[in-house]
């Protein structure tokens, strides 16, 4: 799906173990996206001991466990159907049920043109929204994932 040129997929190219993350996709990270992929950083510096200090878990922090996601089903990556503005309905996280809408498609070229819905093909968490509003036929507007126990992983 990434395609060449990006550091994840030339790394893995050459047989490199990778960890990465998606911070937003937008080209602005909020505040709170920094500060968690900070956090995520040092825990996994201090994990590999590269730096001192005990790991930061989420009881520790007094947070409830993490949702873990499998996206694995091509399923999940919904696209375009046509060029249009997308307008997103939920924020990653949210549940999501099959048919439920995730977004609408408006036709800004067509003022008279309602706006399509764009729906959850399948049962599950929203992971992923678009962004950026302008769109064209074939863009990921929207990744969905299924929870997964945590032992399945491993």
């Amino acid at each position: 799906m990434n395609g060449t040129g990006l550091l994840p997929v030339e790394a893995e190219g050459q047989g490199k173990l990778v960890i990465t993350t998606e911070l937003g996709g937008g080209g602005r990270v909020p505040a709170p996206v920094h500060r968690l992929a900070w956090s995520g950083l040092t825990n996994v510096l201090r994990h590999v001991g590269v730096v001192d200090g005990e790991v930061e878990t989420r009881s520790t922090l007094g947070l409830p466990p993490a949702v873990i996601l499998d996206g694995r089903n091509p399923a999940n990556i919904v696209l375009s159907p046509e060029d249009g503005l997308f307008e997103a309905l939920l924020e990653p996280g949210d549940p999501v049920a099959a048919g439920q809408p995730v977004g609408r498609l408006w036709f800004i070229d067509r003022p008279d043109r309602s706006p399509i819905e764009i729906e959850a093909p399948l049962d599950g968490f929203v992971a992923v929204t678009k962004a950026i509003p302008v769109t064209e036929q074939g863009d990921c507007v929207f990744v969905l994932g299924q929870q997964i126990d945590r032992a399945e992983l491993l």
